[in-house]
């Protein structure tokens, strides 16, 4: 969709606010799950209940695990308008740019990779590859909430570092204000978004519609990449204990020399390459889009019994065509080697969630108890070429730009084709109960059996030396049993143990195995988990920590060679902790901190005949630290500074030896904002105060993500 037609949408939208605008009147509000309100801020949020940890409607401070919950107006204070921004200011959890969709590359807890952690949109699976989660503005969403560690009891297959939970903003039977913001700043940036709720009938009938086009610039020669997005929702009260809602989203985004890594100069990170971008192709693309429908009823025929059923349909397309590799030559220092990629997709998926909550007494014990079920179907069909052949030569202070076609060797090269058609048919059924033992003491357990039925359909290329049908069906259990007692009426502790499936590394999934990979079991995961959270100074501060160990069984990594796929690991372990602290001491001070430490290590890993039991996972710092303060000198004026420190860490690709160790850095981002009237808002962010240059992840050995350099961005936010 052209950028005329969304802007025409979003004043057509002003007219229709205008239109019903005098007829809102305040009720109280009543919507499906994920609208309820969460009133919890960046620092005062245990006694808030999230979907994400659990079904059951429990708090956080009730909830045997790590969770934590960034609401919208913390994102805009903090400056942070994409999904990446916010996601990394939370405990334990670093990452960027991915090369791969938009969606970035994470390090949590151990586990790094494509995306890293697990999303969710609304509660439900993104499913299918890295290039078709592309979730990357936070324009429309109400929160962000987050649990951290294995999680496969909630979701299914899935990282076992953590789950993120994208919360759209959604109508209400509360009359909400019509708000358009606009932003711009470096390299040519800008954001225009456009949000509007209101109630159509009075008692009956609500909508909610949200509107962004943007634009992102960067400092490497020549990146751009724009955003559309349009999101619409109805929420339809059938009677008082009845509702029904409709909604829809659909996005699109384009890119241009879509960044994909920078060459270490000699093992170092260097400045005189920080601008410079290796995919120039003349013929590049990186385009997808997305469109998600949801259909929802909520019923509850009594106060004891809820009954939720969700509907949804998401179909995905993407096409990539890039220069991925860029690393140094090593016979020849002053060049760069690199190599192309060619490929689409195209995915359906369409599935069904019913859960069915009951609240009563178990022995005269008070007992919350859900079960449910989660069936869907993804069928995707993936076109790809077998790379590029040719591995180019060229000078590593001005990249020439060729077109993907030079690098075919005389034979055998060719751009994408047919490569597989994969089905999957998944069926998950779940329970979740909490049985208060005592008036402190909480029981909080689940178990989830879920069957996924693959089918995959090889074309002879990348994926398969032939032609050839597999068919695989795994059947997983997975678990979670906490306790939680309350040592006061402000002081809580927990210990969990979970367990969890995926694909076989953060970065694959079942959709990109090839046919060797296709015939093996998944990776399986436990965690045992010991917590407490606290609040104090009369609810004004709150603190959080948490230890955990992880244990990974028969799992892959990448191959240290280009386009070789993935490798077999015996078991990796990670154990570590977070602590987090919240306070607001006085109406006009906030802070916020977080320091996370993370020991990972391969336990069972040969490569080559070599044993590299011991060594410590890619891209995984041993410490991650975040401190961030915001202050409001006078009225309706604020002013924060967010600090971030990550400790050095690994590339690890070169024989996995540890050989290549990428330096520690701390960054800083210094936000102001000014309310000027009760309807208009002014903000600016100055991102990377000190223009410090760093990665924040590794591609491979001697190439790795730069993170953002340098830039600002200024807004304007208009409510009526």
């Amino acid at each position: 969709m052209k950028k005329t037609n969304f802007l025409a949408i979003a004043l057509s939208m002003c007219c229709v606010s205008a239109l019903y605008g005098d007829e809102t009147v305040r009720l109280e509000q009543i919507g499906i799950s994920d609208q309820k309100e969460v009133n919890s801020t960046s620092t005062i949020q245990l006694n808030e209940s999230t979907s994400t940890a659990s079904k059951l409607g429990i708090t956080i401070k009730e909830t045997p695990a790590s969770v934590e919950v960034i609401n919208s107006e913390t994102m805009e204070e903090r400056g942070d308008s994409t999904v990446i921004r916010a996601v990394t200011k939370a405990a334990g959890i670093t990452g960027g740019s991915s090369g791969h969709g938009t969606t970035g590359n994470y390090s949590v807890r151990g586990f790094s990779g494509y995306p890293g952690i697990d999303f969710l949109n609304d509660g439900l699976k993104l499913n299918g590859t890295i290039f078709s989660k592309r979730t990357l503005d936070v324009a429309n969403l109400d929160r962000i909430e987050i649990i951290r560690g294995a999680a496969s009891v909630l979701n299914g297959e899935g990282s076992v570092g953590a789950t993120v939970n994208l919360i759209t903003k959604k109508p209400s039977f509360t009359k909400e204000e019509t708000e358009v913001g606009l932003r711009f700043g470096s390299y040519d940036s800008y954001r225009f978004n456009f949000g509007s709720a209101g109630i159509i009938t009075e008692d009956k009938l609500a909508y909610r519609v949200d509107v962004l086009t943007r634009e992102i610039g960067s400092n490497f020669d020549g990146e751009k990449r724009d955003v559309d997005s349009l999101s619409a929702s109805l929420l339809y009260k059938i009677d008082d204990n009845l509702l029904a809602s409709f909604s829809l989203e659909k996005s699109k985004d384009e890119g241009t020399n879509d960044y994909q890594g920078t060459p270490l100069v000699n093992g170092k990170l260097d400045k005189s390459v920080r601008k410079i971008n290796y995919n120039n192709l003349e013929d590049g693309i990186d385009r997808g889009e997305s469109l998600w429908i949801k259909q929802g009823i909520e019923w509850y025929p009594t106060e004891n019994i809820e009954v939720k059923n969700q509907l949804y349909y998401q179909n995905a397309d993407s096409d990539v065509r890039r220069l991925y590799l860029a690393v140094q030559d090593t016979t020849n220092p002053d060049m760069v080697n690199r190599r192309g990629y060619d490929a689409s997709q195209k995915q359906d998926l369409i599935g069904n969630r019913f859960d069915f909550m009951y609240k009563g007494d178990i022995l005269g014990l008070q007992n919350r108890f859900l079960i449910g079920f989660d069936v869907s179907r993804l069928e995707l069909s993936r076109e790809q070429s077998t790379y590029a052949g040719n591995i180019l030569s060229i000078p590593m202070y001005n990249p020439e730009k060729l077109y993907y076609k030079d690098f075919f060797k005389s034979t055998g090269d060719d751009y994408k084709k047919p490569d597989v058609d994969v089905r999957l048919n998944q069926i998950g059924v779940f329970l979740e109960d909490q049985l208060s033992i005592t008036d402190n003491l909480k029981l909080v357990g689940g178990i989830r059996y879920d069957i996924y039925d693959m089918k995959y359909d090889f074309k002879q290329g990348l994926s398969s030396p032939i032609d050839q049908t597999i068919e695989k069906t795994h059947n997983e259990f997975s678990y979670r049993a906490g306790l939680v007692y309350d040592i006061t009426d402000t002081t809580t502790l927990y210990t969990s143990y979970s367990s969890s499936f995926e694909s076989g590394d953060a970065s694959a999934s079942l959709f990109t195995r090839n046919a060797t990979q296709a015939k093996l079991d998944l990776t399986k995961a436990e965690q045992y988990e010991v917590g407490l959270k606290q609040s104090f100074l009369d609810d004004k501060a709150e603190f959080t920590a948490s230890v955990y160990k992880i244990t990974k069984k028969n799992m892959f990594v990448n191959n240290p060679t280009p386009g070789a796929g993935l490798l077999n690991v015996g078991q990796q372990t990670a154990k570590g902790f977070e602590i987090a602290l919240g306070m607001q001491p006085i109406e006009q001070i906030q802070i916020n901190a977080n320091l996370s430490y993370t020991d990972s290590k391969y336990d069972d890993f040969v490569y080559n005949g070599v044993d590299y039991s011991g060594k410590t996972p890619s891209s995984v710092p041993k410490y991650i630290a975040n401190f961030g303060v915001r202050y409001e000198p006078i009225a309706n004026f604020g002013i924060g500074i967010w600090i971030k420190h990550v400790d050095s860490f690994y590339t690890d690709n070169i024989g996995f030896s540890n050989s290549v160790e990428l330096p520690s850095y701390t960054i800083a981002d210094l936000t102001l904002d000014y309310t000027y009237n009760k309807n208009t808002s002014f903000s600016f962010v100055l991102k990377n105060l000190t223009d410090e240059i760093y990665a924040t992840t590794s591609r491979r050995d001697t190439q790795v993500f730069l993170g953002e350099a340098r830039s600002f961005e200024v807004g304007i936010n208009y409510k009526f």
